[in-house]
């Protein structure tokens, strides 16, 4: 969506598809520490429920947000490459 909002406003494509990238990035490790930082963390320091929040691994969240973004994201490049080498570039983007 961003990179089709980003055509829409005559802005800079290519750019869009790297800021979307390295956000993907940036979730996979910003989910899995603040998953871990209310989930597990923040239950025990504050005491809440039992105290002993809920047993959960920084990698255990990362690896479903890796799963969420990481196939769709070298899934869409290689179709925009494959349908690039078949139709051209302007012929995919068209």
């Amino acid at each position: 969506m961003v990179i089709i909002w980003s055509g829409l406003a005559c802005g800079d494509r290519e750019a869009a598809a790297v800021l979307v990238a390295l956000n993907s990035v940036f979730q996979v490790i910003a989910c899995g520490l603040l998953g871990w930082f209310y989930l597990d963390l923040l239950p025990q320091r504050l005491g809440l429920g039992d105290g002993r929040g809920l047993d959960v691994s920084v990698w255990k969240i990362a690896l479903n947000v890796i799963v969420l973004l990481g196939i769709p994201l070298p899934a869409g490049l290689h179709s925009r490459r494959l349908g690039e080498e078949r139709m051209g570039r302007e012929g995919y983007e068209r």
